[in-house]
């Protein structure tokens, strides 16, 4: 070790391997790495959620510009958050975080939990916008 190191060296002297940062540089290939032929690039959606009035016309942008078929999920009448079922073709979700106020302002000592308005629903685990560069949709 020379004398600005401060990570230890495993054995054999070697340098430890550089750390990964999924936010930044380049992205590994998991469609070529699952076997895919040729995959499209990747594509992003990112959103402010600064701004967010849960409007979903993010969600229906995203599903238009992907040419995503109609789902046939019919109004729910139960509320604004009208995704039934995620599935190959509903991963992008806009949630609704939907709170009771009494007449007159906020309940008292009642939050959202840490939720956000925005929350981008994931199947097995990690959305394909996890890790995705920005795209059109963005």
């Amino acid at each position: 070790m020379t004398e600005g190191d401060t990570a230890a060296r495993p054995a054999g002297g070697a340098p430890p391997p550089p750390s990964r940062n999924l936010l930044y540089g380049p992205q590994p290939n998991v469609a070529a790495a699952a076997g895919h032929v040729d995959p499209p690039p990747r594509m992003g959606f990112f959103t402010d959620t600064s701004v967010c009035i849960g409007c979903k016309a993010c969600e229906v942008a995203c599903k238009e510009w992907n040419s995503v078929p109609e789902d046939g999920l019919e109004l729910t009448g139960m509320s604004y958050d009208n995704t039934q079922g995620l599935g190959a073709d509903t991963w992008r979700h806009v949630a609704f975080i939907e709170q009771r106020k009494p007449f007159g302002g906020q309940e008292p000592g009642v939050d959202h939990g840490g939720f956000d308005v925005f929350e981008a629903a994931r199947n097995l685990g990690r959305s394909p916008a996890t890790t995705a560069a920005p795209g059109p949709c963005a």
